[in-house]
């Protein structure tokens, strides 16, 4: 009998421990609100400590995250009067608890921090207080705060050190931390302990300081400029593994060039991975194109294709990797998707199946617009009415199934196999 009792009360130990969890990741109802009193009383003298690390006396545009009853967001409008600062938490307690405090350039919003709501770097602080060890995909979640982060910004973390070791053990050390970091495209520039505190000041992490050269190589088809790419992957000395997106094929009835360009790539001696990003997740996207090197883009249907970019919100990312480094392969519809705005595709590729797209805004990494297969079957009149409709509008750089545009910083090449 004392065995079922004893047993008894340890599950019901463990369920309120369970419990209580919950209720730090996402405090609700009223034992929510009454942890959220305490864990003010707690953390606001690590809040305090945490702000006085910082270095600049004002920063236009902050984003607190995971504000709780929004106490660590009043701190830091009391420190910076002139910010604007927008506190989130994925709670709808925390936030209607915050959204109480009546101060000017303060709000709070129910976010989560995988999808702030933030435009590309327009943020020049972050700050998280005894949170990101709660975070659901800790990669997915500081990619999202890359994104919008200004490039001189700096992002500040505090925390309770043992919570690390209990949350996230694989990071707890300062080591592990920062090769993590690295890994999702931020720079760890300091850590400091105070007791059982520890505190870390992140900025963004450029290779050799920014100043990578952009890389693209640019076709209407990938095969058919197969000895173009060997030597240009020759001469730049490319890695051999390949991050291949076919997602433009999925609307077409014809996609024998998909299947040629993954052997084109074999041919060369290239490790593919295929990543359709119309049936992956948001964070499965945007980390593999963070992880990769080397990012091919199929052709297709380049409306379908921009939808499904905008989407997963993978434009901003594209741009970012590509001036880090990243090397862009683009054929057709993602060489098309290089340009400003695709919308003078419209007479070769079909727009209504793109039904959720709203605007045709590309990557805006090239100044000219590229009008693949020109003079090429079945693009024939399709290509002709493209390039005499926008002549005079756009300029126009037509390309024929023989021809690549070789893209390095200011300087382009235009390649033909003869």
């Amino acid at each position: 009998m004392i065995y079922i009792i004893g047993f008894i009360c340890f599950l019901l130990l463990m369920l309120l421990f369970s419990r209580l969890i919950q209720q730090s990741k996402n405090p609700s109802g009223f034992v929510g609100k009454r942890m959220m009193k305490l864990w003010n009383r707690a953390y606001l003298p690590m809040f305090v400590w945490a702000i006085r690390h910082l270095d600049r006396t004002f920063y236009p545009v902050i984003l607190d995250v995971g504000v709780g009853n929004g106490r660590s967001t009043i701190l830091l409008k009391e420190t910076f009067p002139q910010s604007i600062i927008t506190g989130i938490d994925i709670s709808d307690a925390a936030v209607a608890q915050a959204k109480q405090i009546e101060m000017t350039n303060l709000n709070f919003e129910r976010r989560d921090v995988r999808e702030t709501g933030f435009s590309d770097e327009s943020v020049d602080l972050i700050t998280a207080f005894q949170t990101h060890f709660h975070w659901q995909d800790l990669e997915a979640s500081f990619i999202e705060l890359r994104r919008v982060l200004k490039s001189d910004g700096m992002l500040l973390l505090a925390c309770e050190y043992n919570k690390l070791s209990y949350f996230l053990p694989e990071v707890q050390s300062e080591e592990a931390f920062r090769r993590f970091l690295l890994s999702v495209g931020f720079e760890l520039v300091t850590s400091q302990r105070k007791g059982s505190w520890i505190l870390y000041k992140i900025v963004k992490h450029y290779i050799d300081g920014g100043t990578i050269m952009k890389q693209l190589f640019l076709c209407s088809y990938f095969a058919g400029v197969k000895k173009l790419f060997s030597d240009y992957a020759k001469e730049k000395n490319l890695e051999n593994k390949v991050l291949f997106i076919p997602t433009a094929g999925n609307k077409e009835d014809y996609t024998a060039y998909i299947d040629e360009a993954q052997q084109t790539f074999r041919d060369l001696g290239f490790e593919i991975e295929v990543l359709d990003i119309a049936s992956c997740d948001l964070e499965t996207a945007q980390a593999k194109i963070f992880q990769s090197k080397i990012l091919y883009i199929s052709g297709g249907n380049t409306f379908y294709l921009l939808q499904e970019l905008k989407k997963k919100r993978l434009q901003s990312l594209i741009k970012e990797q590509i001036r880090d480094g990243l090397v862009y392969v683009g054929e057709s519809a993602g060489a098309i998707i290089t340009a400003k705005d695709i919308d003078y595709n419209k007479l070769m590729d079909d727009k209504t199946v793109a039904t959720e797209l709203s605007d045709t805004a590309g990557l805006d990494e090239v100044d000219f617009y590229i009008l693949p297969h020109y003079g090429e079957e079945p693009f024939t009149d399709s290509s002709q009415k493209t390039f005499e409709t926008y002549k005079k509008q756009l300029e126009l750089l037509p390309l024929h199934n023989r021809q690549a545009i070789i893209v390095n910083d200011e300087q382009i090449d235009i390649l033909t196999i003869e």
